[in-house]
């Protein structure tokens, strides 16, 4: 445009000024028309506001007010952009300017505002340019409706009638006091007059723009005057076909002929009505619809009733959803009366279901904020992306997924927290998506921590459509599944421990025997042969018998037999037992004198020291002395088995006593075992009331302590 900005905004704070004064310095009345308009502005369903070209608002009527939540002092002079959100400021700044550029716009869209309790409402919104004496643009005038609510009291309306008045007859007062004041009063009342052409210029324009239908009606039914929107409602192109063509309003408009009798008894007693709501024909195409009228009786100023004046609202859509609700309801409740009917409680029943309806319509009004609970604290990742992998959402549990903020993961490429592998399979399945093809929705990827740990997660990534089907993103939930890997893992090499465990019993068996069946050898050499043999039979039994033990205690199948047992012969037993097979170990044994009997199977109580013992021996391959002892406590025993051996690391104690564990260093690769000993240890000592536990310094040894209960004297 020639005209700047600054230039324009400059023109409307004259005129605005100009007004102001108006309302200062006494002037003429308003004529009839004047009041007319400005009646209607104060009062219109729709809320108006007048916008200088720099955004600042100007003017606005009392439903501008209800529908921003504010005050009209809240609102003059503020910026539009205040009320609106990010998004419609950005929207109507844009139409803005292509207006003024001169593009063709439709006349009606919709916006957001933003009331101050953080609330927004959907508004329909319509706007159109002022005008000046010399057709520049001065202004914008905007009318804005509420969706959601379209019914305004015409009371409002006779309010500010009256205060017109007042404001007239005080202006008229003034000006008969002004009398010395002529000439200057003459200069003013011109520009009064130029700022009342220019009101009535407004309020012709709210006329001409409103959404409702307004009107104007003689007491015996003709057609006075119809904006825009009530010819259409009508049927009619414009005013000047629609007026003639309506003669008795009471007979061509209403469906019931005596509906306008109604209208009128209820304005003769109360001078208004609000929300009269009829059935009705549009004029010229004799269609049924309903509307809603809020209508005053204008009287002269002799109490001489003169029109009836108000605005029409097309309710047809809403009275169609009143009469699909209500029988909806019908049905339901015919439902309800035939199933309460079998059980003789119809009156209880129902009043049941109202309040389960009234629990259900609380819980639905909740649902979204549970929802909301339930994406942020889910146990797996929640998230969306684009389709060039722009990540656009997701939960809080990324942040304990890979330790990053929120705020740090969010509006990042996904791959770059991918690993090299990972990135490539992403890539591949994103071209796959990109060219149409359908890609499986499970995915496994490794993902790099924010302390750059591998993460090995399980996911469901699909795909996001448009309404025709277009893809627009994804959306995907995923699973850490690091630990599920690692004990798989921990399987694998179970598998293979067991199975060399396994093999090497059954090497020694199979190839001491081969030998013993091919040759003959010496009484002496043949006996050598048995007890390596039987030494080996012995392993493969113990190793098999730990597999089944530790089965049917998980399972529960285990069975025990508890009593009394003294401690000390059963320690000397199960030391003379491993003494005989000792060649670099010494074995001694500290228990305290007068031990009580413990509660216990003996021969479970076996079973763990021998485990104990046999790992002591394994686990100090240097040899050296191991002592076991023990001594009371106040309600129980304690037990221990102590090395001088390789001890263990600190960080590996936490997972000492789980299925399959095995301390993974140079120092025990190459000494055998399952990683079921110290597991089926805990297990039995559980199952006693026990507890069992290591204290041990890496290469200095360790000890393994463990309680049993005292036996009460009725066990």
């Amino acid at each position: 445009m020639s005209v700047s900005r600054r230039s324009i905004s400059l023109r409307v704070g004259a005129e605005h000024s100009a007004f102001a004064l108006s309302e200062k310095i006494p002037t003429r009345p308003l004529s009839h028309g004047e009041e007319h308009y400005r009646a209607i502005f104060e009062n219109a369903n729709d809320a108006i506001a007048f916008i200088a070209l720099d955004g600042t608002i100007t003017r606005v009527n009392r439903s501008a007010e209800r529908l921003a939540g504010l005050s009209r002092g809240q609102i003059i002079e503020r910026p539009f952009t205040q009320f609106l959100t990010p998004a419609s400021v950005a929207f109507a700044q844009e139409r803005i300017e292509r207006a003024l550029a001169g593009e063709p716009l439709p006349s009606t869209f919709e916006i957001e505002l933003l009331r101050p309790n953080g609330r927004t409402v959907a508004i329909e919104a319509r706007a159109r340019f002022l005008r000046g004496q010399d057709r520049a643009i001065v202004g914008i005038l905007g009318i804005y409706r509420d969706i959601t609510e379209r019914k305004q009291a015409e009371e409002a309306l006779r309010q500010v009638h009256a205060k017109l008045e007042q404001r007239v007859q005080e202006r008229t007062a003034d000006l008969a006091r002004a009398n010395e004041a002529l000439r200057a009063e003459i200069v003013e009342r011109k520009r009064a007059e130029e700022a009342a052409r220019a009101a009535e210029r407004e309020y012709r324009a709210l006329f001409e723009n409103a959404v409702e239908g307004i009107y104007r009606s003689s007491l015996d039914g003709h057609q006075l005057r119809a904006n825009p929107a009530l010819v259409k409602l009508n049927g009619y192109e414009s005013e000047a076909e629609m007026l003639p063509a309506v003669n008795d309003i009471a007979a061509e408009w209403y469906v019931d002929p005596h509906r306008r009798e109604e209208f009128q008894r209820i304005l003769a007693q109360r001078e208004s009505v609000t929300d009269f709501e009829s059935e009705i024909y549009r004029h010229k195409t004799r269609e049924r619809i309903w509307i809603s009228e809020t209508a005053r009786l204008v009287r002269d100023q002799y109490g001489t009733p003169l029109y009836y004046e108000g605005t029409v609202q097309d309710i047809t859509a809403r009275k169609r959803a009143e009469t699909e609700t209500r029988e909806s309801h019908f049905q339901l409740e015919t439902r309800v009366r035939e199933r309460t009917a079998e059980l003789q409680r119809i009156n209880a029943a129902l009043q049941m279901e109202i309040e389960e309806r009234k629990r259900i319509e609380a819980a639905l009004r909740k649902s979204e904020e549970r929802y909301r609970d339930l994406f942020e604290n889910a146990n797996d990742v929640i998230g969306t992306g684009t389709l060039d992998n722009i990540i656009v959402s997701a939960n809080r549990r990324v942040e304990q997924l890979l330790g990053y903020p929120r705020d740090e993961f969010v509006g990042k490429y996904f791959l770059d927290f991918a690993t090299p592998k990972s990135r490539a399979l992403i890539e591949e399945r994103t071209h796959r998506r990109l060219a149409g093809e359908e890609v499986s929705p499970m995915v496994e990827l490794e993902l790099v921590h924010r302390d750059n740990s591998i993460v090995i997660v399980e996911g469901i990534v699909r795909t996001q459509r448009d309404p025709d089907g277009k893809p627009i993103g994804v959306h995907a939930i995923y699973r850490d599944i690091t630990e599920r890997k690692k004990v798989e893992q921990l399987k694998d090499e179970l598998i293979s421990t067991v199975s060399h465990e396994l093999r090497t019993p059954l090497a020694s068996l199979r190839g001491f025997t081969e030998l013993m069946l091919k040759r003959d050898f010496p009484a002496e050499k043949r006996q050598e042969l048995l007890s390596v043999i039987h030494s080996e039979s012995i392993r493969l039994s113990r190793l098999i018998d730990d597999f089944l033990d530790l089965q049917r205690i998980e399972e529960g199948h285990s069975l025990y037999s508890f009593a009394p047992v003294i401690l000390e012969p059963l320690l000397h037993e199960i030391s003379a037992v491993f003494t005989k097979e000792l060649r670099t170990h010494s074995l001694r044994l500290d228990i305290a004198p007068s031990l009580p009997a413990v509660r216990a199977d003996a021969n479970r109580l076996r079973q763990v020291l021998a485990n104990l013992l046999s790992n002591a021996i394994k686990f100090s391959p240097q040899g050296g002395e191991i002592v076991v002892g023990a001594q009371t406590d106040t309600h129980k025993t304690v037990v221990w088995v102590k090395d001088r051996g390789i001890g263990i690391p600190q960080e590996a104690v936490p997972k000492l006593f789980t299925k399959f564990f095995r301390v993974d260093n140079s120092d025990t690769r190459d000494i055998g075992g399952t990683g079921l000993g110290l597991a089926l240890v805990r297990e039995i000592l559980t199952a006693h009331q026990g507890n069992v536990w290591v204290e041990s310094t890496q290469g200095n040894g360790s000890t393994f302590f463990f309680t049993l209960p005292h036996a009460s004297l009725n066990t």
